[in-house]
């Protein structure tokens, strides 16, 4: 079986899903991001996606929503599921018509990891 060169791109690189909740409201709305969609727009891309956390601020998930007013949203969470057991889950709350945030980090090395958490 013959895999095309853009399958052979996008083999072993994590899933990416986009969850956020709107100012005012309970519910989530989820959405899946293409890999090189969270990464696009002139913005590299971390060496080690799962290890290092120093490229998350600079990656604002919602950049990714364009058909939503960026002072409607409360709250953003990026997961990125590595095909190890790798687990990175991304979470910025917003205040003051979303000039001010908070970003969340959880990150799980394996399934047999522990995983980390901090703020930022």
């Amino acid at each position: 079986m013959m895999i095309a060169h853009d399958e052979l791109d996008t083999l072993g690189r994590p899933t990416v899903t986009l969850r956020y909740r709107l100012q005012d409201e309970d519910d989530w709305h989820e959405r899946e991001v293409d890999f090189a969609e969270f990464f696009g727009g002139g913005a590299d891309e971390p060496d080690d996606l799962f290890h290092d956390v120093d490229w998350v601020p600079q990656h604002a998930a919602v950049n990714l929503l364009e058909d939503v007013e960026a002072t409607d949203i409360a709250v953003t969470e990026v997961t990125f599921a590595g095909s190890d057991g790798e687990r990175m889950t991304i979470k910025e709350t917003f205040w003051n018509q979303g000039r001010s945030r908070i970003i969340e980090i959880m990150q799980q090395l394996g399934t047999d990891e522990e995983p980390y958490w901090e703020v930022i």
